[in-house]
């Protein structure tokens, strides 16, 4: 008998709960695909991802060392995209505009997180690997057996100040969720905190929850100057009580001047980042592994029926990088040349992102 190793992993979880057709084009159980151009949102979000690990992963949380993470990694990235024969230069323009973006949200995020980073890194990045043997079984088709496993990477263990221990989720989005509490629901929070739960390693450091860090994709706005030389005060300016005074210093402005817009910035929550602490302790967990075991045993059963979940009027697919094969195959057409001119086998990616709202 042959033995297979199967790794189910949450965003392939996720992807299969949503839509079987997209999972059988991308996921790495099936046909392992993933589109040639990247979609622009995640594409910053995981050079950022990047970033974060870098400077969370060196000692004294060095800034030279996240924003030289993240101008290799986008470099490397760019390097790649151009040697892709009739790329649209479209595209291109987005990209930097993406990657200046970025880099402005890291140099704000530089002067935001050592004010708010009230713990300590105890492991800067967690690969998981647990099995599941409740999924081992047996190919209907030829003499195999698979030993199936729970995989996945957790950007970081980290030790509050009363000492518990936690998670932490790097999320960049548009806009932040307007229910935070809602993230209690979000299957990756369960998995990651239930993986912990069957690790060895984590027998002493009970894991409390997730520690969701968000970063908007949006640098705070510079106040203009008006005509008379002030600096503009509108009520609705999407800035920052640090960017504000920082301009009211290069502009040499006496700041008794903007004393009404200055404490109302001084007291706004911070529009920028924000962070999130779900705790998970209990039956949700339990019930996460029978959900896991329920649904691993479809995507491991070749069996499997396979079809599209559009939604309402289609608005499901008008993001998915597979909708056009998905057309294809629907249609009764072949989808094999495009597959194989537009899409690329998929590399797993340590850093899962969501595009919250965009």
């Amino acid at each position: 008998m042959i033995t297979e190793e199967v790794e189910l992993h949450v965003s392939d979880v996720r992807s299969f709960m949503e839509c079987r057709q997209r999972w059988q084009f991308s996921s790495v159980l099936r046909l392992s695909l993933e589109s040639q151009v990247p979609n622009r949102h995640l594409w910053l979000g995981r050079a950022i991802h990047y970033a974060l690990a870098a400077y969370y992963g060196s000692v004294d949380r060095d800034p030279m060392a996240l924003m030289l993470a993240y101008r290799n990694w986008c470099t490397k990235e760019s390097d790649r995209l151009h040697a892709i024969p009739d790329m649209a230069q479209e595209w291109f323009q987005e990209m930097e505009e993406a990657i200046a973006l970025g880099e402005g949200m890291l140099t704000h995020y530089l002067r935001w997180a050592p004010g708010h980073d009230d713990f300590r890194v105890v492991m800067p990045e967690v690969q998981f690997r647990i099995p599941v043997p409740e999924l081992g079984l047996l190919d209907y088709d030829a003499d195999i057996e698979h030993k199936v496993f729970f995989a996945g990477t957790c950007d970081g263990v980290i030790q509050d100040s009363d000492g518990k221990y936690w998670l932490i989720e790097h999320k960049t989005a548009a806009s932040f969720p307007k229910d935070l509490g809602a993230l209690y629901w979000d299957l990756q929070c369960s998995a990651y905190v239930w993986a912990t739960k069957k690790d060895p390693r984590f027998v002493d450091m009970p894991i409390q929850g997730i520690i969701y860090n968000f970063l908007r994709k949006k640098e705070p706005t510079i106040p203009r100057v008006l005509k008379d030389g002030m600096l503009s005060q509108a009520a609705n300016i999407d800035t920052t009580y640090e960017v504000y005074m920082a301009e009211l210093v290069r502009t040499n402005q006496p700041a008794i001047l903007y004393g009404e817009v200055l404490n109302r910035l001084r007291t706004l929550p911070n529009q920028f980042f924000t962070r999130a602490k779900i705790q998970h302790q209990g039956n949700e967990l339990a019930i996460f592994e029978r959900n896991l075991i329920a649904v691993g045993r479809e995507m491991t059963d070749p069996r499997t029926a396979i079809y599209p979940n559009p939604g309402m009027l289609g608005w499901k697919c008008s993001g998915c990088p597979f909708r056009d094969p998905c057309i294809l195959v629907h249609t009764g057409n072949d989808p094999s040349y495009l597959l194989q001119h537009a899409y690329r086998k998929r590399t797993v990616e340590p850093f899962a992102d969501v595009v919250v709202e965009d």
